[in-house]
């Protein structure tokens, strides 16, 4: 196997574990709010997709909103140098 495509496969894995993690967390919360029978927090979870800027997704991680004017509550260093953003709402 060639260096580039050991690049691209580790590159892939290491893309869906985060996912993985990403949505751990938002089942997480999705699990504290049908815990606690308020729903509302359900329309608070996100994923955010953070891309390359040529429709590749590097990074993931998971979001709440923090007010209804669409203001989330992301960790900083997944925002570093975004280039393209995605915000999937459950």
């Amino acid at each position: 196997m060639r260096k580039d495509d050991r690049h691209a496969v580790m590159r892939a894995i290491l893309i869906r574990s985060v996912f993985c993690v990403a949505l751990t967390l938002v089942n997480t919360f999705t699990i504290f709010a049908q815990a606690i029978g308020d729903e509302r927090f359900l329309s608070m979870v996100a994923v955010i997709l953070i891309g390359d800027g040529e429709g590749v997704v590097t990074r993931i991680a998971p979001g709440v909103a923090v007010n209804t004017s669409g203001v989330f509550l992301v960790p900083n260093h997944v925002l570093k140098d975004v280039k393209e953003l995605q915000v999937r709402l459950k």
